[in-house]
């Protein structure tokens, strides 16, 4: 409240001092002098400037100044953009000419702590170039440190969501959503390693796995 008070105060200064300047400085009939005034508060959590916009015209020569006064408070600055999202894969190892597949998932700096989500992109370049060319479904399971079966799931059109979903979206698994527990097995999800195996089925029949590794550190 302080530092608001030694703004408009000096906001109030300068007009004073401006009006009396304009009765000093011989104006043209009819043409405005427009002077402004910015005044900034100390920054703190928001810099909040108020511009005091001044504008002095003379109707007649022998009449007085008139002064009128605008007080215009400019909105706080745009909030920086967030980091954009980093993603991880595992390639899925095959015959190059019959399958092309990769596990994604996204890279949040360190051990997923509240949610997961992954995915897998996977074609068969003979067939198409588009996701989901040539491929029947894909097979997803998770397990702990100690080989423990944790979590599986089945995806039959793409995109390959690991927890379900598709285009434009796959589904975030959100821990607490889940009481904490993996879905299907009821097991609870605890502070570990996890791997995560994907296998690409084919419309032809053929099969190939990927894996890729994450950890989970509950907060």
């Amino acid at each position: 409240m302080k530092r608001k008070n030694q703004v408009s105060l000096f906001a109030g200064l300068a007009i004073v001092l401006l009006a009396q300047l304009a009765c000093a400085i011989p104006l043209s009939q009819g043409s405005p002098q427009i002077v402004v005034v910015t005044a900034t508060s100390e920054p703190e959590q928001q810099v909040v400037r108020e511009t005091v916009v001044v504008v002095v015209t003379q109707p007649a020569p022998t009449a007085q100044p008139v002064v009128e006064t605008v007080v215009v408070t400019a909105p706080p600055p745009d909030q920086p953009s967030p980091t954009p999202l980093r993603l991880r894969t595992a390639r899925i190892e095959g015959d190059t000419g019959k399958i092309r597949a990769t596990i994604v998932w996204p890279d949040y700096g360190g051990p997923a702590t509240t949610e997961l989500v992954f995915w897998v992109e996977a074609r068969n370049p003979s067939v198409g170039k588009k996701d989901g060319a040539g491929i029947k479904s894909v097979d997803f399971a998770l397990t702990d440190s100690n080989g423990q079966d944790v979590y599986s799931h089945t995806e039959n059109t793409s995109r390959y969501c690991g927890f379900g979903g598709g285009v434009p979206d796959c589904v975030i698994f959100r821990f607490a959503d889940n009481n904490f527990n993996w879905p299907g097995t009821n097991l609870p999800i605890q502070n570990d390693d996890y791997t995560l195996t994907a296998t690409v089925n084919s419309a032809d029949g053929n099969q190939w796995s990927g894996s890729g590794t994450f950890s989970i550190r509950l907060p």
